[in-house]
Parts: structure tokens; sequence; C-alpha cells
């Protein structure tokens, strides 16, 4: 760029306007803001970008020093940039903020170099406002994302050209490090163990072109080791060609640590219950000999002892040996629930109808009670054993806990896709809201043992059953204050998975 006055600069707008030099056009066309200064701090020439860009004339601009126009946050570092390409140097990527005539700001980026032969400073300026909003948007998104943003070449390295300072936390290193691989490339955080497994999946998904998803470790800057999940793909150019690729890195340490807990608790609580199991089902079964023993005893006693026994010794010995049969219900009960998972139950053909037939004669229902089921239910490929124990608890609670002398139990089946629904509905008085919870818990009963015999053991059994084999089970009544329905009856509705073989080999 020659060296010109400002009546020769207005002569080569004059001329560019015509047609003039490729130089002229060059200057008057450009979107950069060019410009020459004196080495006293004031413009000589400025192209007409800088009035399109500012709003002032450029006489204005010309008429007064150049710092006057500058941010007063910005005039030392300004002159000191100023003065240090007077001293030689040269300007690269100087950045400053210039008033506009409307008093508005506009951030500038300068390359400048100086010719001091012709005591002239050379420079040209890129507006940058837009772009600098912009970024500022963009790390502030980017500030927002709980994990850290990457662009990176796909090579061994994984150079990055782009990557969010939520890298530190992660890794204990700063951003900067890895930029272009200044101080470290991020393959070197990467576990050994992980590297080439890393690699071989993220290579894969690029050469289908498509997104990865991966966990690995990585070594802390302290020592310790992290989990990751990165979200990834790569970028394409027209001809199929990867250009870069960006994604995200979480820090899912917590999340890992805390599945590792689970499954660590999981263990030990399968480890817990198969003792307790174990404890049941051993107790249970060495309880049993004793109590005939004491049974027995009591038996042996009246009749040896008939007549010299009083009205009071007879009617405790009674006593003595209902107590007894409830303790050997219990313990019979108990030893029915621990081995419910203790078992193998094959799967075989079974007919519904039949399995209900066979259920209702064991349970013999008192006279005035009857128990309804359609004639036509389908044959299933089932466990026989447990939905038979199931359904015999259930018919069987809802014919012990009716209050009237005539009842009725009905049992219906429905197809739900995977699975069959069975209800089982009685028309007896019904289980308050509260107690919906409770009555599937172990020895837990509605009345007391002296009102209603029973171990409390029988819908406990029927949860475990059913669960073991992959259904659910809840009740519905419709008697209870949170409804305001005093109405009769209870439903116990519980489902029945079609595929059994996997249960099967799991339960054996």
């Amino acid at each position: 760029m020659n060296h010109m006055g400002a009546s020769e600069s207005q002569t080569v707008s004059g001329q560019s306007e015509q047609g003039g030099s490729p130089y002229d056009q060059f200057w008057t066309m450009s979107p950069d803001l060019l410009c020459t200064a004196d080495l006293h701090g004031h413009f000589v020439q400025l192209n007409p970008a800088w009035e399109r860009t500012l709003g002032y004339r450029l006489d204005e601009l010309l008429s007064r020093p150049y710092v006057d126009f500058v941010h007063p946050d910005d005039r030392a570092s300004t002159q000191a940039e100023a003065a240090r390409l007077v001293g030689g140097g040269e300007t690269v990527a100087f950045t400053n903020r210039y008033r506009c005539k409307d008093g508005s700001y506009r951030r500038l980026v300068w390359n400048s170099v100086v010719r001091l032969d012709r005591k002239l400073i050379y420079a040209v300026a890129r507006d940058v406002t837009e772009r600098r909003a912009v970024e500022e948007r963009f790390r502030t998104l980017v500030s927002n994302i709980p994990g850290a943003v990457y662009r990176c070449a796909c090579d061994n390295l994984w150079t990055m050209d782009y990557l969010s300072p939520a890298i530190e936390p992660i890794t204990g290193y700063p951003a900067a490090d890895y930029i272009n691989n200044r101080v470290r490339s991020f393959v070197d955080v990467i576990h050994p163990e992980d590297r080439d497994h890393v690699d071989k999946l993220v290579t894969q998904a690029v050469s289908e072109s498509e997104p990865y998803g991966i966990e690995y470790r990585i070594v802390h800057r302290d020592g310790t080791i992290r989990w990751v999940y990165e979200k990834g793909q790569g970028a394409f150019n027209d001809a199929g060609d990867v250009l870069w690729l960006d994604g995200v890195i979480f820090d899912i340490t917590p999340q890992k640590r805390a599945q590792q807990e689970l499954a660590q608790r999981t263990i030990e609580l399968a480890r817990s219950n198969a003792d307790l199991e174990e404890f049941a089902y051993a107790a249970s079964h060495d309880l049993r000999a004793p109590l005939r023993a004491i049974a027995n005893l009591s038996e042996w006693l009246e009749d040896d002892l008939g007549p010299q026994l009083d009205g009071d010794n007879k009617h405790n010995l009674q006593l003595l040996r209902a107590r007894v049969q409830r303790m050997q219900r219990l313990v019979d009960d108990l030893l029915t629930y621990s081995r419910a998972t203790r078992l193998p139950h094959p799967v075989q053909e079974v007919e519904l109808t039949r399995l209900l037939d066979d259920v209702v004669f064991m349970l013999n229902p008192p006279e005035g009670f009857s128990v309804e089921y359609a004639d036509d239910l389908p044959t299933i490929q089932t466990a026989r054993a447990p939905l038979e124990q199931i359904l015999t608890n259930l018919i069987g609670n809802a014919i012990k806990h009716h209050d009237r002398e005539r009842g009725r139990v009905q049992v219906t089946m429905r197809d739900m896709g995977p699975q069959f629904e069975f209800t089982v509905t009685d028309d007896g008085p019904g289980i308050e809201p509260e107690f919906h919870e409770r009555v599937f818990k172990m020895f837990h009963t509605l009345k007391s043992r002296d009102e209603l015999e029973g171990s409390g053991m029988g819908l406990a059994l029927v949860k475990k059953l059913v669960e073991q084999w992959g259904g659910q089970i809840y009740l519905h009544s419709h008697r209870g204050a949170a409804t305001g329905d005093d109405g009769r009856g209870a439903s116990f509705i519980f489902t029945w998975p079609k595929r059994m073989r996997e249960r099967e080999e799991a339960t054996s």
C-alpha cells in the first residue's frame, strides 16, 4: 500500500466509482477496515468500510486522534500495542473496541505492520462483534451442558481443535493442554486397558457414518480412575470423507459407583434371603416332631388320668392341643413358604377348567357357598403346582373370611397378550384400604387367631409365588371410607406370564 494524503484518498475514491485500477476497487469494496496511520496517533487514510461500520464520516475520523474513538477501558492496551509496533514489532489479532456515532461499540481485530522509512503504520481491522456475540452465546450454552464438548480430528491421538473448560474437573487437566496436543493428547488420559476398545468402537461408527456412545475409564490427574460416557459423531464432506468428530464427554463415576454398590447389595441380599429361607426350612422341619410329641402326650395324659381330671384340667389340655395344632399349621405354612423357591416346577399342559375343578374339590366349600368359573377355559403351557397353590389360597381365603352363611366366589381369566390376568372375586365383607398392602405381609391377619384360625402366611405365599414367576398381584375392594363406598366384596387380581420356560430353569 502506497502512502497517500487525504486529497489523494478522495481522488482514489472517485476513480473507483468510475472503474479505476484493481487496487482502487479492492480499497473501496473491501468489507474490512483498511487504513494507514502516522506514528503520532492519527489516521492518514481510511477506506469506506470505516464509515459503513462506525457511522462517522471519514473526515470526522481523520480529524481526531484515533485513540479518542477507542473504548476507555481499551485505550491503555491500544497505546501500548502502538508503541510496541513502532518499536519494530508486528500486530497479530490484537482486539479492542471502537465507538460508533450512535454511542455503541464494535469489537475489532487488528493485524498491522510499520514502515519506519515512510513513518506509516499499515493496518487492517475486521469487525467481529457479531461473531463474538455468537461465540459468547455458544460458551454460555456449553457452560450449561453437564459435560465437556469437543471437536477433534479423527486420528490416533484425537487431536483436539476445541474442548470446553468442563474437561478440567473430569480429567484434572485444563482444556488448553489438549488443543493441538499442546501438552498432552486426550488418548494419554484414557485408561490403557480401554484404549483399543474405544478406538475400535469409534472407528467402526465413523466407517458406518453412525453416531457412537461409549463408556470407558480415564486416569485423573490425581491418579484416581474415573468413568466417562462419550457421545459423538463424525462430520463428513460431500465425498463421504470424515472432516472431524464432534461430541460431548460426561463424568458418570457417581452412577457407576452406585451401580456397583447396588450390585453388591443385591448379592448380599440374595445371600441373606437364601440363608433365611434355609433357616426357615430347617427350623420348620425340625419343629414338627416336637409338636407332634406334645400333642400325643396331652392325649395320653387325658386318656390315662381321665376320671381324675377336673373340668379346669381337661379344658387346659384341650387348650394345649388347640395351641399345638395352631403351631403345627404355622409350621406347615412356613415350610410351604420356604419350599416355594426350593422345588422345581416343570412347565406342562394345564387345562384350567380341570385345575379349578381339582381346587374346589380339595377345598370342599361348605353348603351355601359356590365357586363359579367358565367351563371352557383354555389349556395353557404353565407350571401347574404354583398356579394351583395360588388359586387354592385365594379361593380358600374368600370362603374362610366370609361373614355370612351363604356366599359366592367367581374366578375369571383374560388373555392380555404376553400374559394372562386372573381375578378371584368374592361377595364377602371386603377389606379396608389401609390393609391392602399389609394383607400380603407374613403373619398378618385381619382378625385375631382366637376369632379365626390362620397363620397369616397364605397371601404372603401367594405374592411370593406370583412374583417369582414374573407376575404381579394387587387387591381391589369396594369397602372403605376413602371412597365413601360401603359396598361388599373384594377382588384379588394377578398376572401370569405365558412364557414359562426361562422361569422354570431359573427356579429349578
